[in-house]
């Protein structure tokens, strides 16, 4: 009878639930499209649609977004969720936003593709060369280790560490490092597993860590069109990153389009004399970022093992050191396989005999280089062979031995130079200059270039060449045909040894040439500046600089081909050889260090930014103002901040534009007057806040409260004595400060000083008309979202509508520029209502946000689209909260079409929304009566065979919305009557979960999510007799998983197990298992008393537990001889249905329920007097349900309510009024019987009660 009926009313708990969780979640909506209408039309606060920032410049791109307000896919009810809207607040994470994307289709998509990836640059000569492979049969050993290690594989390996990432080869200069990279690259590109090789040299190829970057993406690129389309598509949407820093490229580039590689097969990345390279950038990649990546990304990489490098990349737990020699004795035979290669080809081979041979490779000591600058050497030599006995000759077994391979490599280049012309003053007059130059620069320059440089020293392109011609040897690939290619010396070593060991005449003076080279970079830029040769300077200058609502131009690129070369250069290294080199005594040196150093520092800086490498201004101004001695004056430090400050505007989202802004800050510290000029205090302000916005972004939260509260004093001062001097400097700071204090997690105080920010903005709205609105509107859109993130919905509502209000006007003034926000906002303000039971009123702001964007994107379809189906997918959700499924329907199918065709544009983007739009859109249909349910399953099934996609290219990223993906699935399919379809859907959760749970690290919410799937598995597979039986096995399991966690943490986890341990109980009963259900039963009865116990004042356990104990009193019945047990629990489960029916008649039914199985046990226990009073009392609810005075009355109750009583009056021999009552009860079953027939216990109901009718009339059934 109401067993029955109680497994039914399960299965509604089951979806009240699925119901609950989307009203929950369903916040998520707001909470991230309420940050998002924000900033949207505030040109001085974080916007992510580029209107705007509450901070000097565009550091809106850096700000990150509150703790917890949002995420890259939202979440919301379940099936209401993942409304993804544009933040306003930045950040500096790639992980967790949401971000614009630019979305067009065709070929003028493509040529955007294609001009953004074109904007990355291009380095050539870093691919591997089939020159410069390791010799046939030479390295054997080491190339199959490294290249097992390499490819994944561990057979035959003896290296170790699967997560194990970095491979780092070390070696002595000259060791073969660099053909054995070649090799290795060689290989693993012809196994098609290289993503790209790099090749570093100072001396060899000058990259940066952006080109290393760059020639990463790019390999990335090659990997698959969808990659390479996602990195375009994120340069378009963010062009920065095309010339951002490397570091931050990483973030930007490579991690979001991790999930869209393929997982079954390794990415190689070669890189070659990582020592020989100065950007630092590339070990903090490698040593931090690496471990980012998939551990199917591996890194080959050769260095000397010199301190700098290896004190960063050694015990690190990704990192790997080879441990085999590179040079000595093993080497010996590689040498010797080398050299035979090489001799091979000369003609003079078969004059060396095996004994010279043999003590040339033991000369070399294993040491690669210096057996090929032998053999480079001794070919171009008058006499090889006696060249090559010479050589050989030179020092004793002993010296040979004992010495170690750089000593060698000293003697060797002694020997080469001690056969140049010193005796010819010319020569060694301009070796001095040349080679001085070459061993000095930073980066190698051609021979245009460097006369260039040298021309005010009369050195000519010629006097290069002939130079050139005879250190030949000492030169990698020199020609003299090529005057533009850059000439670079043989290695890094012969650098060392010409500046730190080399005998006279041959050294070379490192720091007096630094000092020439700084001389000569400041008349270059000099030159440059005098001659304007550079024309996109000057865009620091202008009215925006001190103009908080004016957003900073974007730095203008240089590239090297658009400058000379000697230019660039002298931008790009001045610092680092004025530094390095002779302090000047001289008046011209000094005198040109200050012109451009501290008088006209803004082309340097400006030309430096443009370039991509922006140079230290703050340390060359201090050797400038050491050598000068110039007192300067507040007029000059003002100018001087005011250049600093706009630099550091424009270079807002770059590490370099702290130290540009802390430089300005301390100048104005230093040299600040009193009394103060209010002007440049307000200069200094902000600068302050410019500051605390870049601390902020960095998450120094501390220090930038600090800064800004600084900052604080000052505007209040100003704005005290002029409020629309310092106003706008206020507001905007309040703000930050705002924000700053909510990061802190100083709600109340976040909340005040966005009062102040309001009052701010109104005191300059009413003093300035119209130029502060939006600044108003956003700071009351901020201070709603406040409240909003603390739940206080009532008091963000008046901070809401006035914002609309005010965007209301501006959007009538320019609906294309403030729609938008607009249109935000007002989703703002219908959640609100919503949160506050004011669903109906809230649909009239989603119509009102829709046709805004459905006008939007009228105008522009590639920017608004999006936002429309936004707009419609929340419209539709607000609808189904206010029950009107049906008008929710066509708005979500009109949301689901736009985002299918974005995901049929960019899948990568889209479809995990468009699986969210599916869902819901189900759901919405199986809300309506009359749909076919394969209407409704079918797009269940299309999201969820997305879902299966997405969670198996990204687990971590995915795989929660495919888990509760399939548990809205089968709820639908069991509400459609179709619970075996239901149990397929939870076995497949099932499996997921276990895994995970099976972990030896399995937490607590691993193991209650994995409970969760086997007790919904099991009460699906509980709706069907046949796999009744069945269910008992997961519902066990997911009984005891429940009991660990409640012993472990009884707080969190004794709802879950009072709850799985009814369920358990319920489906042994219905298995007819009456004395195993019973224990199961009490003991949740008992864990639920805790429950209420604990919880007494809210009473939310209470419903549960009367459940509990009317399930337990009918399993009680159920049992021969139990009966009596079963009064009490009856008793108590009454009385407790009565209390919450007072409060709520929806418990009506419930107490009917309660007082029918009282009654029938006091009948059983053949108390039929006793039993006549809840029998009464019961039928009394059910005849007011009739007439509608109370709420509605289950027939299925109802009808055992007439049954029961009849079985009292029999037991109390009134046989005729018995007939009636039995008459009322077959009349109730034969409408159930009509109205389900599917459900065979009302038939066998109805036939019980024609039986004993005709008992009755027959004169069978005088008594019970």
């Amino acid at each position: 009878m109401t067993t029955v009926f109680r497994k039914v009313q399960l299965g509604l708990r089951w979806t009240r639930r699925r119901d609950d969780r989307r009203s929950d979640t369903s916040k998520e909506i707001q909470r991230d499209n309420c940050i998002k209408s924000v900033e949207s039309d505030n040109p001085s606060l974080p916007a992510n649609d580029g209107s705007g920032s509450p901070f000097p410049g565009n550091e809106r791109q850096l700000l990150d977004q509150r703790p917890g307000l949002s995420k890259p896919s939202i979440d919301i009810l379940s099936r209401s969720s993942n409304v993804t809207m544009k933040d306003v607040i930045i950040h500096a994470q790639a992980a967790e936003r949401i971000e614009n994307h630019y979305h067009a289709s065709g070929a003028g998509f493509d040529m955007r593709l294609n001009a953004a990836l074109q904007r990355l640059p291009d380095p050539k000569g870093c691919s591997w060369d089939d020159l410069h492979t390791c010799s046939e049969g030479t390295r054997v050993e080491h190339i199959k280790e490294i290249s097992l290690w390499a490819a994944g594989s561990t057979d035959g390996n003896t290296l170790t560490g699967k997560s194990e990432q970095v491979l780092v080869v070390g070696g002595p200069a000259g060791s073969g490092k660099s053909a054995l990279a070649h090799t290795i690259c060689k290989k693993m590109d012809e196994r098609g597993l290289l993503v790209t090789s790099v090749f570093f040299s100072q001396l060899s190829h000058e990259l940066s860590s952006q080109d290393f970057m760059a020639m990463f993406i790019r390999g990335l690129c090659s990997i698959s069109p969808q990659v390479e389309q996602r990195i375009g598509e994120l340069i378009i949407e963010r062009p920065a990153l095309a010339s951002a820093p490397a570091i931050v490229q990483f973030r930007g580039l490579i991690i979001p389009i991790i999930p869209l590689l393929p997982s079954n097969r390794t990415y190689v990345v070669g890189i070659d004399a990582l020592d020989e390279q100065s950007d630092r950038v590339i070990l903090e990649l490698l040593r931090d970022y690496v471990s980012r990546l998939p551990i199917t990304f591996k890194f080959v990489l050769t260095t000397r093992p010199v301190p700098q490098v290896m004190q960063q990349l050694e015990r690190q737990s990704h990192i790997h050191i080879f441990s085999r020699s590179l040079a000595g004795d093993s080497s010996f035979e590689d040498i010797r396989t080398y050299a035979n290669v090489r001799l091979s080809k000369a003609y003079y081979r078969e004059e060396i005999t095996p004994e010279l041979l043999d003590k040339f490779i033991s000369k070399s000591e294993g040491l690669f280089l210096w057996a090929e600058a032998v053999l480079n050497h001794i070919d171009n030599s008058y006499d090889p062979l006696a060249e090559l006995a010479d050589i050989v000759k030179g020092a004793s077994t002993h010296w040979a031995e004992a010495e170690n391979a750089t000593k060698k490599l000293d003697w060797l280049y002694e020997h080469i130079l001690s056969k140049l012309e010193w005796t010819d003053p010319r020569f060694v007059e301009k070796y001095r200059i040349i080679m001085g130059a070459l061993v000095t620069l930073a980066e190698p320059l051609s021979a245009n270039g460097l006369a260039a440089m040298y021309e005010p020293d009369g050195i000519t392109e010629l006097d290069i060449h002939r130079i050139c011609t005879f250190i030949r040897p000492l030169l990698q690939d020199y020609t003299r045909n090529d005057p533009q290619k850059p000439i670079r010396l043989l290695h890094l070593s012969l650098q060392e040894f010409l500046t730190q060991r080399a005998p006279a005449p041959y050294r070379v003076d490192s720091k007096a040439n630094h000092h020439s080279l700084s001389r000569l970079s400041l008349l270059t830029i000099k030159k440059a500046f005098v001659s304007a040769s550079v024309p996109i300077l000057g865009y620091t200058e202008g009215d925006w600089v001190w103009d908080l609502a004016e957003i900073p131009p974007e730095i203008p690129t240089l590239s090297k081909e658009e400058v000379s070369e000697n230019l660039w250069y002298a931008i790009r290294h001045l610092v680092e050889h004025e530094l390095l080199g002779e302090v000047a005594t001289d008046q011209t040196h000094s005198m040109l260090l200050y012109e451009v150093a501290v008088e006209n520092p803004r082309f340097l800086l400006e030309t430096s930014a443009s370039l991509g490498a922006v140079v230290d201004i703050a340390s060359i101004r201090k050797r400038a103002l050491t050598l000068r001695k110039e007192t300067l004056s507040l007029v000059d430090i003002r100018k001087t901040m005011g250049i600093y400050y706009a630099m550091a505007r424009c270079l807002y989202a770059l590490d370099k534009s702290l130290g540009i802004l802390e430089e300005a800050i301390l100048l104005y510290r230093q040299f600040s007057s009193s009394p103060s000029d209010p002007a440049a205090d307000l200069e200094y302000a902000l600068c302050l806040h410019n500051l605390a916005g870049l601390l902020y972004s960095r998450r120094r939260s501390h220090e930038a409260l600090e800064v800004a509260e600084e900052a604080l004093i000052i505007t209040r001062r100003l704005t005290a004595a002029n409020q629309n001097m310092a106003g706008p400097a206020l507001g905007s700071l309040l703000l930050l400060q705002s924000l700053l204090l909510y990061r802190l997690e100083r709600h109340e105080e976040s909340h005040q000083v966005d009062l102040d920010a309001i009052d701010a903005f109104r005191g300059l709205q009413i003093s300035q008309p119209g130029k502060f609105r939006t600044h108003l509107a956003m700071s009351l859109s901020w201070t709603a979202e406040n409240l909003m993130c603390q739940s206080r919905f009532e008091e963000a509502l008046s901070y809401i509508q006035e914002s609309i209000e005010h965007r209301r006007s501006l959007a009538n003034h320019d609906p294309d520029k403030y729609g938008e926000p607009l249109a935000r906002t007002l989703i703002d303000y219908g959640f609100c209502l919503a949160q506050v039971g004011r669903a109906a009123e809230a649909v009239s702001t989603g119509e009102e946000a829709v046709e805004i964007h459905r006008r939007l994107a009228a105008k522009d379809p590639s920017r608004f689209k999006e936002s429309l189906s936004d707009s419609l997918y929340w419209l539709a959700w607000c609808m189904s909260t206010c029950d009107r499924h049906a008008d929710a329907v066509p708005l979500s199918l009109e949301s689901l079409e736009i985002r299918r065709k974005l995901a049929e544009e960019d899948p990568t983007t889209y479809e995990d929304s468009l699986a969210f739009s599916l869902d819901n859109y189900a759901f919405y249909l199986s809300k309506c009566p009359g749909n076919l349910a394969e209407s409704i399953i079918q797009p269940f099934k299309e999201a969820a065979d997305i879902r299966r996609r997405l969670a198996s290219e990204d687990p971590q990223r995915f795989g929660y919305n495919l888990e509760h993906l399939l548990i809205d699935l089968a709820a639908t399919l069991d509400e459609l009557d179709r619970p075996g379809d239901a149990a397929q859907a939870m076995k497949e959760l099932v499996d997921i979960r276990r895994g995970p749970a099976g972990a030896a690290s399995a937490n607590h919410d691993v193991l209650a999510a994995y409970a969760q799937s086997l007790d919904l598995y099991s009460f699906y597979l509980s709706k069907s007799p046949i796999t009744l039986v069945e269910s008992n096995t997961p519902g066990l399991e997911a009984l005891e998983i429940r009991r660990k966690l409640a012993r472990e943490d009884p707080q969190r986890f004794d709802e879950d197990l009072a709850e799985s341990l009814h369920s358990f109980a319920m489906q042994l009963g219905r298995c007819h298992r009456y004395g195993d259900a019973i224990p199961i039963s009490l003991e949740g009865i008992e864990t639920q008393r805790r429950l209420v116990e604990r919880d007494s004042e809210v009473q939310v356990h209470d419903p549960l537990l009367a459940e509990m104990l009317n399930e337990c009193a009918w399993d009680l019945f159920s049992s021969p001889g139990r009966e009596h047990e079963a009064l009490k629990l009856a008793e108590e489960s009454v009385e407790i249905y009565r209390r919450l029916a007072l409060k709520n008649r929806e418990y009506s039914n419930d107490v009917a329920m309660s007082l029918d199985t009282l009654g029938v046990t006091l009948n059983r226990c053949e108390r039929y007097e006793d039993a006549l009073t809840p029998i009464l009392e019961g039928l009394e609810i059910y005849h007011q349900a009739v007439e509608g005075k109370a709420y509605e009355v289950h027939d299925l109750h109802s009808g055992s309510l007439h049954k029961a009583y009849a079985d009292s009056l029999l037991g109390l021999g009134r046989k005729d009024e018995a007939i009636v009552a039995l008459e009322g009860a077959i009349t109730i079953y034969q409408r159930l019987v009509a109205s389900e027939p599917e459900d065979a216990s009302y038939g066998l109901r109805l036939h019980d009660c024609l039986q004993l009718l005709k008992r009755l009339l027959d004169g069978a059934g005088d008594s019970k």
